[in-house]
C-alpha cells in the first residue's frame, strides 16, 4: 500500500511553525506572512512541546467545553494524553483561515479548538504541516484523506475526531 501511495502522490514539503500561547494575538499576521504553499492540499497537527502539560490542558478544554464558552463550538476530547492537540487536512487556499478557526480567531459556530479561549500561558505550541500535490486515490479515497488518517492514529490527538477511514 505505501508503494502505492509514494507512486501516486507527486510531492510532498513540511514546514514548522513554533510559538508561545502568549503570542496568540499576534498569531494571525504571522501565520499569513509565513505560511506560502505550493500545493493544494495541506495536513497538519497542532501539538505542545510537552506530555506534562497533558493534565492541564484536558481540564482547561473540558471546563471551556462544558461551558460553552462564549458559544464557542468546541472540537471532540478523546480524552488521552498526548503532544498532539489535533491533526487535521485542508485545500491550502483555506489553510490559513482553518488555522485562525483553531486559534480561537473564526467563526464561533465552526468546530475547532478555540485555544485563545482555554489554553493556559507559557506553552509552547507548533503546528507542523506537510504541503500535498496530487490528486491521487487509493481503493476510493484519496491520498489526503489516506495520509491524515495514518497520522491521526500515529498521533492520537488530545481533540477532534477520527475520520472513517481506516
Amino acid at each position: 500500500m505505501n508503494s502505492q501511495l509514494s507512486n501516486k502522490v507527486d510531492q510532498i514539503d513540511f514546514s514548522k511553525i513554533d510559538f508561545y500561547s502568549d503570542e496568540k494575538p499576534f498569531l494571525t499576521q504571522r501565520l499569513q506572512e509565513q505560511i506560502k504553499l505550493e500545493h493544494d492540499s495541506v495536513i497538519y497537527c497542532i501539538s505542545v512541546d510537552s506530555l506534562n502539560h497533558s493534565e492541564i490542558i484536558n481540564s482547561e478544554f473540558k471546563r471551556a467545553k462544558d461551558s460553552k464558552q462564549n458559544n464557542r463550538s468546541f472540537s471532540k476530547h478523546n480524552q488521552v494524553d498526548s503532544k498532539c492537540l489535533y491533526v487535521g487536512s485542508s485545500r491550502a487556499k483555506t489553510f490559513v483561515k482553518r488555522l485562525r478557526e483553531h486559534l480561537g480567531y473564526g467563526s464561533k459556530s465552526t468546530y475547532a479548538l478555540h485555544i485563545n479561549q482555554w489554553l493556559p500561558s507559557n506553552i509552547k505550541i507548533s503546528i507542523e504541516f506537510f504541503s500535498i500535490n496530487g490528486k491521487a486515490s487509493i481503493s476510493g479515497y484519496s491520498a489526503l484523506e489516506f495520509l491524515e488518517q495514518a497520522l491521526w492514529m500515529q498521533e492520537q490527538p488530545m481533540f477532534g475526531k477520527r475520520s472513517g477511514l481506516l
